[in-house]
């Protein structure tokens, strides 16, 4: 199902809203001052139209049944702005527009973060595919399926929300994101499945950019899946999560059949904004053939934390929003 297809409080289309005298020039770069360009978009994000605000807004404090939502129709590229080659180029330096809008939207649901093992610890995160990942479960590859999971589901400080915003989409547009949220999955686990579900009976794998370079399962932390006190939260990787039992490993299989009953997908097209609730949904991507000639898939990540007291031991001096924990 296209999530896109269906209209609801998932979906926004800006149409006619113009938000482009936001955008402008920064005074400040969002990777050598990323503190700074964040506060100020952050002030630029107060006028932003009453309609994304309340959209942001009502997602932030409510969700909705598919634990995304896709805002259509921002301005992102030019045709002369080249995918970049690797994950640390910054192309357009001059206007950083793009920058601009993750902020805008990052700072009204929460607070942007980074990881250290990610990507250099970088806030804004070129998507890109690699020559040398195609096949690795990474956001690097192309040529193989990332499976349902939770961003970074091993991290005591695992993102609240991930920000997707596609630049340009693969060539063929073969490259799909699918979600599947824990309101419509659990119409399809018995009581005593989410029962199991909910105990800490299950053990996280550590992620390949964290340093788990062979996709090692269950060499990570135990957890529950649902949340003990609220079924609606998901803790889950299909690909690196195990039970430590055999019910738990037959639950999990069940959790997996039910995701996929309860799967919707959207093609990201260029100027899609698309935020996933990372504690009511789980996604992945389908496999795509990228050409290496300066038009491939390119997206800008960010992640994003409701409550900045978690990070008060775990960042790094000097940088309150790099997260440091190690693994």
């Amino acid at each position: 199902m296209d999530i896109s297809k269906i209209s609801g409080e998932h979906l926004l289309d800006l149409n006619s809203i113009y938000i482009d005298e936001l955008l402008g020039v920064s005074a400040y770069s969002p990777y050598a001052q990323p503190c700074k360009f964040i506060k100020e978009s952050y002030l630029y994000s107060c006028q932003l139209p009453s309609k994304i605000i309340e959209a942001l807004y009502d997602f932030r404090n409510y969700s909705n049944d598919y634990g995304v939502l896709l805002i259509r129709g921002f301005n992102v590229i030019s045709d002369n702005i080249l995918t970049p080659n690797d994950n640390f180029s910054i192309p357009d330096a001059c206007h950083f527009y793009r920058e601009r809008i993750i902020s805008m939207v990052g700072e009204q649901l929460g607070y942007l973060v980074s990881y250290k093992q990610e990507k250099k610890g970088a806030i804004f995160q070129n998507i890109i595919p690699s020559k040398e990942h195609e096949y690795h479960l990474s956001s690097e590859s192309s040529k193989s399926l990332l499976n349902f999971h939770t961003e970074i589901a091993f991290h005591h400080e695992k993102p609240d929300y991930i920000i997707l915003l596609c630049i340009r989409p693969d060539h063929d547009k073969k490259a799909k994101t699918f979600t599947s949220s824990t309101r419509r999955i659990k119409s399809y686990l018995s009581d005593g499945d989410i029962s199991v579900l909910s105990e800490e009976r299950f053990k996280t794998g550590v992620d390949y950019s964290f340093g788990s370079k062979h996709g090692e399962k269950g060499n990570g932390r135990i957890v529950s899946v649902f949340k003990i006190n609220n079924h609606d939260h998901i803790c889950y990787d299909l690909d690196l999560m195990e039970g430590i039992d055999n019910e738990a490993n037959e639950v999990l299989k069940k959790l997996a059949k039910a995701a996929n009953h309860a799967k919707c997908y959207v093609s990201l097209e260029s100027g899609d904004l698309f935020i996933i609730d990372n504690n009511r949904a789980i996604h992945g991507r389908t496999s795509f053939t990228p050409r290496y000639d300066g038009f491939d898939r390119w997206l800008l990540r960010a992640c994003v934390l409701e409550d900045r007291v978690k990070l008060e031991s775990v960042t790094a001096e000097g940088n309150p929003r790099m997260i440091c924990r190690k693994f």
